[in-house]
């Protein structure tokens, strides 16, 4: 009977543990894919300089290429003007440069998306870790400010 016992033991032991890596190998994906979006998120709105039509459409493109369908951010998002499909973005103004030209820089937040249902059942919190990252500073031309 003891022999019964152990084995049961050992078969909960490592379904324990095959849980808890796969839960790992699952939140490090959706960490990196939040990271990558973000990071190209970045590189689109320091490219066109400004968020609008075109930009916006880079963004859903590379949405769609990467796979990301993390929902709106819920946790901070009163924070950022815009939000959606799993990215925040937020102009912040900063001061008039000795060019006379306002500048400013972009916040930009994604959401890491993590769909495993037992640790969404035990840990729900996850679906609010976020990555966060900001633009370089970006001069606002008359151009840029009217598209």
């Amino acid at each position: 009977m003891r022999d019964a016992i152990g084995g049961v033991v050992n078969v909960a032991f490592i379904a324990v543990f095959l849980v808890i890596v796969s839960g790992y190998l699952a939140f490090s994906v959706s960490y990196n894919k939040a990271f990558k979006v973000k990071n190209k998120i970045i590189s689109i709105l320091e490219q066109y300089e400004y968020y609008n039509s075109v930009s916006k459409g880079m963004i859903d493109e590379y949405l769609k290429e990467i796979g990301y369908n993390a929902d709106n951010p819920r946790v901070g998002a009163g924070d950022y003007d815009t939000c959606e499909k799993g990215y925040c973005i937020k102009w912040v103004q900063d001061d008039t440069a000795s060019t006379g030209l306002p500048r400013g820089h972009y916040k930009v937040m994604t959401a890491v998306y993590v769909d495993v249902p037992i640790f969404n059942k035990f840990l729900p919190f996850m679906t609010f870790l976020q990555v966060a990252g900001d633009t370089k500073s970006i001069y606002v031309s008359q151009s840029s400010a009217t598209s």
